[in-house]
C-alpha cells in the first residue's frame, strides 16, 4: 500500500456506479439518462467530477446494453477527461470491482460515486479525497435531524438509537486504491455483499472517516427529485451569473 505523503499531489480516479434501472421514476429509461435542462444526469455528474484537478481518470460501470448510450452522451463534448465505460456486474459491488480493475495502477485514491448525484459540491469531493488519502477511507455524511427508530417487521418500535450517532451517508466514498481493491477481493472470496463500499472496507478491518456532506448532494431516485434537481441547477446558474 502506498505510504501517505501530504507533500505530493494526489492522483485520483472516479468509479461511477451507473447500474440504476429507473423503476421508481416510472420514466421508461434508466434515471442516469433523464435530462435536466437539456443535459443527461450522467453528463452533469461527470462534468462536475472532471473539474477536479486531482482527478486523472473517470470510469463508468453500467449494464452492457447501456454502454453505447452512455458513450453517445459524451460524444463531441469538450470535457477535460473522457470517461471510460465498462460493463458492470450483477450487483453494485461487482460493478464497482469491474470499474476498479480499469483504474490506472498509479492512482492513489479511488472515489466511488453514484451516477445520479450530479450536484455534489466541489468542496465535499475535495474534503473526502483528502481525508481518504490521509486516513485510508472517507465518506461524506449528514447528521440525522429527525428521530430514527429501529422497527420490527410487524411495525413495532424496537429501539431508538442516539440521533447524534446517526448519519445519512452520501457519495463519493473515497479509499486508497490498494485498500479498496483488497477489500473488494476479500469480500468476493468470502461471499460478502455490503450495502456500500465503506461497509466492505470496514469488514476488512479498516476504519472509515466521516466528513461533512451536503444537502445539495441529492440522489435522484423519485420524480420529486427531478424537480429538486432542476431548482438546484437553476440556482447554480444564477450563482455563476452574479
Amino acid at each position: 500500500m502506498r505510504k501517505y505523503d501530504k507533500t505530493r499531489q494526489i492522483l485520483a480516479a472516479f468509479v461511477i456506479a451507473a447500474g440504476g434501472t429507473g423503476t421508481r421514476m416510472n420514466a421508461g429509461i434508466p434515471k442516469q439518462f433523464l435530462e435536466i435542462a437539456g443535459k443527461p444526469v450522467l453528463f452533469l455528474t461527470v462534468e462536475s467530477i472532471a473539474a477536479l484537478p486531482a482527478v486523472k481518470q473517470i470510469v463508468i460501470a453500467l449494464p452492457p446494453e447501456h454502454i453505447a448510450r452512455a458513450e453517445a452522451v459524451f460524444a463531441g463534448q469538450s470535457l477535460r477527461i473522457r470517461p471510460e465505460c465498462v460493463a458492470g456486474g450483477s450487483t453494485r459491488q461487482a460493478s464497482v470491482k469491474n470499474g476498479c480493475a480499469r483504474v490506472r495502477s498509479d492512482v492513489d485514491v479511488i472515489l466511488v460515486h453514484d451516477a445520479v448525484r450530479p450536484f455534489c459540491p466541489r468542496e465535499v469531493m475535495e474534503q473526502t479525497l483528502s481525508a481518504a488519502w490521509e486516513n485510508g477511507a472517507a465518506v461524506p455524511g449528514l447528521q440525522a435531524t429527525e428521530t430514527i427508530q429501529r422497527v420490527s417487521p410487524g411495525g413495532r418500535v424496537l429501539k431508538t438509537p442516539p440521533r447524534e450517532e446517526l448519519y445519512a451517508i452520501q457519495t463519493p466514498q473515497a479509499f486508497r486504491a490498494d485498500l479498496l481493491r483488497e477489500s473488494l477481493d476479500r469480500a468476493e472470496a468470502e461471499g460478502f455483499l455490503g450495502t456500500d463500499e465503506s461497509s466492505v472496507v470496514r469488514r476488512a478491518g479498516h476504519p472509515v472517516t466521516v466528513v461533512p456532506g451536503s444537502p445539495d448532494n441529492i440522489k435522484i431516485t423519485r420524480p420529486l427529485d427531478m424537480e429538486i434537481a432542476r431548482l438546484l441547477l437553476s440556482r447554480s446558474k444564477e450563482g455563476e451569473a452574479v
